[in-house]
């Protein structure tokens, strides 16, 4: 069986593929269509990325509780599961579909110039419910790479249906169409390689025991589902308040480097396990030690990503999607911020330690910090408002988790990360990207982006490696990115 590395590898890079597909799409769409029709575009999306995850309920995390590694026994609970998913995503497109008809939609503070196509986001978002058995059932039944090229075919459909739609047809109505039909190609590929891989599902014997997985799944459930309104909470509530051009430009600030979450979801799948055994065995040092190791490489990777971001991120959005949305830098500088919580894995703690109701209680903190503080700070400074608040509200509930982590190893919060090393890199790493934004004096972004990033990387590069600011684990990392012959030296040290 391939390494827990190998596999993790492949499913990020199956992640990778599909983030950067839709961070494409809003490039050439931005560039495309009329600020206007691109915020109305972006609302549908929105409402596609709030129902899935809230409809899909937890049943990925169920998935992999539920089904065991081998036996008969994995075919039955693989069964129950699609069945749950699939009636799921079909009341979610029947319900929707009829609230719709019946215009109960105004309730939606951003309904108005979007309600003609609702219907689209109902269908996209039922289809990728449908799915959502997918990613866990290729992982557990040992097809990770077969999982990283079917999202790489997923990303092809999207990103074809994307551009055809509106160079072919357009308008914003065929945009959607063809993105519906991207959709139901995917529910075509994930239901016909179910049907021939699993044959002989005992669909009958899937009926009995629903009952378990719907309690197991209900507190987790909410728990993500609270969690998904929380990271939607700034942009429902700016559009609230602001036009759809304006949202357009917002949403444009509002995305997260790729290779953020990449880096941290990989990471997180890696040590949930291993944290999960140390507990359970009462070693409480095997459970610092995991945690400093994680935060010192999330820490060294993403620092620098996100300082040399924070520094080019005018010119960076401007270049990518136009001028038009050169307003965007600001909104992206303030949840680049955002970026180093990232080396906080206290959540994992918590889940190793079946914590459940404290990591649910500060995901409820932390959606109404969110909301009151960004309805709070609108009249004040206005459309920053409710990025600020994200970043605020994020900080409060990672140090409430840091806490509470603490309690469970036994240890003070000082002794739950590497707080010596993070800071040196943090300091480092502004540091130098403070004195690269004084190369930033070109009229065209494109040379203001290749400026800035390389003095950056040759700054950070001097004061780290050839004034030895970075330690000895920090230089074996650089050195195991650059020299793929000595990575598994560096590995294990």
């Amino acid at each position: 069986m391939p390494s827990i590395g190998r596999r993790t590898s492949w499913v990020s890079l199956g992640r990778l593929v599909n983030t950067l597909t839709l961070l494409l799409v809003g490039i050439l769409l931005s560039r495309a269509l009329t600020v206007e029709e691109y915020g109305l575009y972006q609302q549908v999306w929105l409402v596609v990325g709030i129902a899935v995850p809230l409809f899909l309920f937890g049943l990925p995390v169920s998935m992999n509780y539920f089904l065991p590694p081998a036996g008969n026994d994995r075919n039955v609970a693989l069964a129950r599961h699609v069945v749950v998913v699939f009636s799921s995503a079909l009341l979610f497109s029947i319900a929707g579909l009829l609230v719709w008809l019946g215009h109960r939609w105004e309730w939606l503070a951003f309904a108005g110039g979007m309600a003609a196509y609702l219907p689209f986001a109902v269908v996209i978002a039922g289809g990728m419910v449908a799915c959502g058995f997918w990613e866990p059932f290729m992982v557990i039944y040992g097809h990770h790479r077969a999982l990283a090229g079917s999202m790489l075919l997923f990303s092809a459909f999207h990103l074809a249906a994307a551009v055809g739609g509106w160079f072919l047809g357009g308008s914003l109505w065929w945009l959607f169409v063809c993105l519906t039909g991207s959709v139901a190609a995917r529910v075509l590929v994930c239901y016909g390689v179910l049907l021939g891989r699993g044959r002989g599902l005992p669909l009958r014997a899937a009926l009995v025991g629903l009952d378990e997985i719907v309690r197991y799944v209900w507190p987790v459930g909410i728990r993500d589902g609270i969690g998904v309104l929380a990271k939607f909470a700034d942009k429902v509530i700016f559009l609230g308040f602001f036009t759809t051009a304006q949202y357009a430009v917002y949403i444009n600030g509002a995305w997260e480097i790729p290779v953020v979450g990449i880096v941290a979801d990989a990471m997180v799948a890696v040590l949930l396990p291993e944290l999960r055994l140390a507990y359970h065995r009462g070693d409480l040092a095997r459970m610092r030690e995991l945690m400093h190791f994680a935060a010192r490489r999330i820490g060294f990777l993403l620092f620098p990503v996100a300082a040399a971001a924070f520094t080019v991120a005018p010119d960076l959005l401007a270049l990518g999607f136009g001028e038009d949305y050169r307003q965007s830098g600001d909104i992206f500088r303030i949840l680049v911020l955002l970026v180093p919580f990232r080396v906080s894995i206290a959540t994992l703690i918590l889940l190793a330690a079946g914590r459940t109701r404290v990591v649910l209680a500060g995901t409820v903190a932390d959606l109404l910090l969110a909301v009151c503080c960004g309805l709070a700070l609108i009249p004040y400074i206005g459309m920053w408002g409710p990025a600020v608040a994200l970043v605020f509200s994020t900080c409060c509930q990672v140090c409430y988790y840091l806490v509470k982590a603490a309690q469970v190893m036994n240890t003070s919060v000082v002794g739950v990360l590497p707080w010596g090393a993070l800071g040196r890199l943090a300091l480092l790493t502004s540091g130098t990207a403070f004195l690269a934004s004084h190369f930033l004096r070109f009229d065209q972004a494109l040379a203001n982006v290749l400026a800035g990033g390389l003095a950056y990387l040759v700054l950070l590069l001097a004061a780290g490696y050839g004034l030895r600011l970075f330690d000895s684990t920090e230089r074996k990392l650089l050195v195991a990115a650059v020299a793929p012959g000595r990575r598994a030296d560096a590995a294990r040290d």
